[in-house]
């Protein structure tokens, strides 16, 4: 499509299919055969979860909570202290994005001085990739 090729855009077609078949017929099986004793948990494995996010029937709970760990801003909880850190080096790292510059060219924000659009861009990737 880029090149405006048919034959380009065919033989990538092409080589994307060969690549599903190879997967489909060589890699997965593969992968089964090499694998399959790690599908399910150990002995081990089983008494190191219930230590650690205690049982279902147990009325005590493990040292951490399975399920509630912190996915972009879900289930944040201050309690833990690598989420307070998070929080507080978000709210450095936004000041500092603010607080920078000091030229008369840009956007002015008041006691922060001026922002660049140079700045501005990284304001907006830190924002996007903290959420998302």
């Amino acid at each position: 499509i880029i090149t405006r090729s048919n034959t380009v855009f065919y033989w990538s077609v092409f080589a994307q299919v060969c690549q599903l078949i190879f997967l489909a017929l060589a890699e997965n099986p593969h992968i089964e055969k090499t694998y399959c004793a790690m599908c399910e948990p150990t002995e081990t494995e089983k008494k190191r979860d219930a230590i650690l996010y205690g049982t279902s029937g147990d009325s005590q709970q493990g040292y951490f909570e399975k399920g509630k760990e912190l996915v972009a801003i879900k289930n944040l909880s201050l309690l833990r202290s690598t989420d307070l850190l998070l929080v507080l080096f978000m709210v450095y790292s936004t000041f500092f994005a603010f607080a920078a510059g000091g030229e008369k060219e840009g956007f002015s924000l008041g006691i922060f001085g001026v922002l660049h659009q140079s700045q501005l861009l990284v304001l907006g990737q830190y924002i996007f990739w903290r959420v998302f």
